[in-house]
């Protein structure tokens, strides 16, 4: 009987470890870094936060101005909490408010709830007699503020200041491509495609729909163009259009130039021009998310566009359009596993003519992020710089290592 009652206890003792693991401090976030233009106003900020608050599943309002209450509920109602968030032109904050089926615990002398929201203890009333202990809740409450800090911090990230959110501009009708193009310019000879497998569409776009498949090893007739489309013909007499970047032309249309005549004396030859110092051709490619705390709050994009941003910000780079990376990626039909190998970014970088790829891949644990970058020379398809940065996450902390990245290699490209 001894012996039973000792089993009982041990379970007990193992039972109420496992649930007290499920308790936390209370994660607050204080004053984080704006990195907004000058002349972004307090009402963008404000409409960036409530759009990160809505995107992350909270419900978000303004009270007053610089302060917005955000609510987030679980399991149809029966969880519940709520912050304030405070901001203003340079940084913000969110802290506890109240929460409901959440476990919250202050140590010492926890005072009386007043007018709060729902019916756990409000951790802001001042009490002089509360001791040091922080104050306990369970951590699912901790990963819907992290949430909510890593979509704000997107949106604020992507805040443009050249937008006016004074008035809401009603939006177009989608109108879809007619799919029946003509081309636009002439254009003559033979050609075939430099991927194993392209497309062919029966207009000249993305949204017209594929009609077939060409391979690598097959000739076919330039009939046209329209844009960055050709309009091609098939031995068999079918036609279509391929996205030009994909098509290599085996010969090109010739011009008949009149001459004269009578012989004159050539011209002395024309000095040698200047050539300008030719700027770096450079694409990034969306960096993968290697686990799952990373992949919810999208964190591959954010490091992808802070990567573009200081690159842009550098001026010593040309940076391939985003859209033209995607139709790309999208003919070459690359982007079904998620994440794009050395090679297939090699591909890609000859496709756009591009000089140099960057790539990686990110992960977030425990409130650290790991980014691996790498930048791949096109030409020689070798590894020009590997890095490998851990920091604490914030958004501050991001755009200081990437821009460390890229002063790195604007220094390896330039010869400086």
């Amino acid at each position: 009987m001894i012996i039973t009652n000792y089993k009982f206890t041990g379970l007990l003792s193992i039972l109420f470890l496992l649930i007290g693991c499920k308790a936390a401090p209370v994660y607050n976030v204080y004053d984080v870094e704006i990195t907004a233009a000058d002349n972004v106003r307090l009402h963008q900020i404000e409409r960036a936060i409530l759009k990160g608050s809505r995107i992350a599943g909270w419900r978000a309002k303004p009270i007053s101005k610089g302060n917005i209450i955000a609510k987030y509920f679980a399991k149809r109602g029966k969880l519940a909490a709520s912050v304030n968030i405070s901001f203003n032109r340079r940084s913000y904050s969110i802290t506890y408010r109240d929460s409901k089926n959440l476990k919250y615990t202050v140590r010492d002398n926890i005072p009386e709830p007043s007018d709060n929201v729902f019916t756990e203890y409000n951790p802001f009333i001042e009490d002089e007699e509360l001791g040091p202990a922080p104050p306990t809740i369970h951590k699912v409450y901790n990963k819907w503020v992290r949430t909510l800090e890593e979509k704000i911090n997107l949106t604020l990230m992507n805040l443009d200041s050249n937008k006016t959110y004074a008035r809401k501009i009603p939006k177009q009708p989608y109108r879809r491509s007619s799919c029946s193009d003509s081309p636009t310019t002439q254009s003559s000879g033979s050609a075939n495609v430099s991927q194993p497998h392209v497309n062919i569409r029966s207009g000249a776009s993305t949204k017209c729909s594929i009609i077939g498949n060409i391979s690598q090893s097959e000739i076919f007739s330039i009939l046209g163009k329209k844009n960055n489309w050709y309009f091609i013909s098939r031995s068999q007499g079918n036609t279509g259009w391929i996205y030009a970047p994909l098509v290599n032309r085996s010969s090109k249309p010739t011009t008949t130039v009149a001459t004269s005549v009578t012989r004159t004396a050539p011209p002395p030859p024309p000095p040698p021009p200047i050539v300008p110092r030719k700027k770096i051709s450079i694409a990034v490619i969306k960096f993968k998310s290697l686990n799952q705390e990373a992949h919810e709050i999208s964190l591959g994009d954010l490091v992808s566009e802070t990567f573009t941003s200081a690159l842009v910000n550098s001026s010593a780079f040309k940076i391939i359009e985003r859209e033209q990376l995607d139709k790309v990626i999208k003919e070459m039909e690359m982007s079904k596993t998620g994440f794009i190998d050395t090679t297939d970014a090699v591909e890609i970088g000859k496709i756009l003519h591009a000089d140099a790829i960057i790539t990686g891949s990110v992960a977030l644990l425990a409130g650290q992020i790991q980014l691996n970058a790498r930048i791949i020379d096109i030409e020689s398809a070798y590894v020009i710089s590997a890095e490998s940065k851990t920091t604490r996450y914030t958004l501050q902390n991001i755009n200081t290592v990437v821009n460390s990245i890229v002063r790195k290699l604007s220094s390896s490209l330039s010869g400086t």
